[in-house]
């Protein structure tokens, strides 16, 4: 086609020949597709169970790698999760206290209570009485030691949020599990060697 304003006639460029390529195959009848598709509205027990059992499987495989240091944190229990706790983990790992001892401290107690009577015969009562005195001290020496852990840790936390006090909340009760449960039980593993800051 001449435009007014082109002097002269161009040839059109000749389309290249598309023709329709199929499929390479016949569309399904229906009734075929639907059979192919076709599954029970309720599934099998068996196959919901294994489905479940791996899926708990590759739950825990998470956990346990988030629990021993090399995993994301995203997988560790609820109590474990967030940057406040993380940082009363490493708080507490760093440093030395009566309260990991406890356990052990304990047990020798109540041996001694058992052994000392029988062992210190010429008297039986202050034997008795030692253990028991021994009990109450380290008891109330692991409460205070729980209690300025606690109150440090909530002060350092407050000023680390920019006065936020909501994440004072719940850190008692973490505080004493983590500082109770022996380094090597310690779940997750701790992260920071004795001594650091």
């Amino acid at each position: 086609m001449k435009l007014p304003w082109k002097s002269t006639d161009e040839a059109p460029e000749p389309a290249a020949s598309t023709t329709p390529v199929g499929k390479g195959r016949p569309t399904p009848k229906r009734r075929d597709a639907e059979k192919r598709n076709q599954r029970p509205l309720v599934g099998s027990k068996k196959e919901s169970k294994e489905r479940r059992r791996r899926q708990r499987e590759v739950a825990y495989a998470r956990q346990r790698a988030a629990l021993e240091g090399h995993g994301d944190e995203r997988y560790l229990p609820v109590n474990d999760r967030g940057d406040h706790r993380k940082y009363i983990r490493n708080f507490i790992d760093a440093r030395w206290s009566l309260s990991e001892f406890v356990m052990p401290l304990f047990l020798l107690i109540i041996i001694a209570m058992f052994v000392l009577p029988y062992a210190w015969s010429s008297a039986p009562t202050v034997a008795r009485m030692i253990p028991m005195y021994a009990f109450y001290i380290v008891f109330i020496a692991c409460f205070l030691e729980w209690v300025i852990t606690t109150r440090r840790v909530n002060a350092h936390l407050v000023s680390r949020s920019g006065g936020d006090k909501s994440v004072k909340r719940g850190n008692g009760r973490y505080v004493a599990y983590r500082m109770t449960t022996p380094r090597r039980l310690r779940q997750p593993v701790p992260m920071v060697k004795r001594g650091e800051k």
